[in-house]
């Protein structure tokens, strides 16, 4: 890796960004601007995003867009820059109890990243298991990040902790699997949190994980109308889910 990669990819050097970076697969970076008071875009080749500032402490927004690979790499390239502190925000598919429009606090990621391993004849959602593995957050970081927002959300809203599965394809989202991962106590799925997490490990960065319940793949699948209630929720948790990012960001 070298600066000029880095430049390549964010469309800055890495000595401009700050230390805290909030990175999330495909919320608009505009939403995030509505909650700071100063921002300069940025656009490279593969991320763009915001370095704005709140209360006289400067953070940044990456847009990285969906998938494991393109954040993982975005939040590996951070070892080049003054980056110490990087918090995911996303969505998930909720299993078990979750609700549209819930928060999730991450605890642990499981590896299910891959996608050719899910389409392949002699392989099943039980050889995933067997070959994945469970990636924490930074123990001290989420148990603070859980704090601030149980402390500080609408009460509308629920938040709750959990672990999430990582998987490696929309199309592996068949019931049978969806069965199996609800199975294993998951709380919740999506597409890029373990790579997240690794990466920042490698990197020596510490790393939170916040996501809201955008369907119920189980119940509701994305792909159906949602409720007017449903609805509700879902914009609800997406604004205070960008709100209270920011303010973790520039307050911890």
């Amino acid at each position: 890796m070298n600066k000029h990669f880095f430049q390549y990819c964010f469309g800055v050097f890495p000595e401009e960004f700050p230390e805290t970076v909030i990175v999330t697969p495909f919320l608009s970076v505009d939403k995030f601007k509505d909650y700071c008071e100063g921002s300069g875009k940025f656009r490279g080749k593969m991320y763009s995003g915001i370095i704005a500032s709140k209360n006289g402490q400067d953070f940044s927004v990456v847009h990285c867009g969906i998938g494991d690979r393109l954040m993982g790499d975005a939040v590996l390239l951070f070892e080049l820059a003054p980056v110490k502190k990087v918090i995911f925000v996303g969505s998930c598919g909720g299993l078990n109890d979750g609700k549209v429009g819930d928060l999730l606090v991450c605890e642990n990621a499981f590896d299910g990243e891959g996608f050719t391993k899910y389409h392949m004849p002699d392989l099943g959602i039980e050889d995933v298991f067997k070959g994945g593995k469970m990636v924490s957050s930074s123990g001290d970081y989420t148990a603070k990040l859980k704090n601030f927002f149980e402390k500080n959300i609408s009460k509308t809203i629920s938040v709750t902790a959990g672990d999430i599965f990582t998987i490696g394809s929309f199309l592996a989202e068949s019931r049978e699997n969806l069965l199996a991962i609800d199975g294993k106590g998951f709380s919740g799925l999506e597409m890029e949190l373990s790579a997240v997490l690794q990466a920042a490990r490698k990197a020596g960065i510490t790393a939170a994980g916040v996501v809201f319940v955008s369907d119920l793949p189980l119940k509701k699948p994305i792909w159906e109308t949602l409720t007017s209630e449903d609805k509700t929720a879902y914009n609800e948790a997406v604004r205070e889910l960008i709100r209270l990012s920011v303010d973790f960001a520039v307050t911890q």
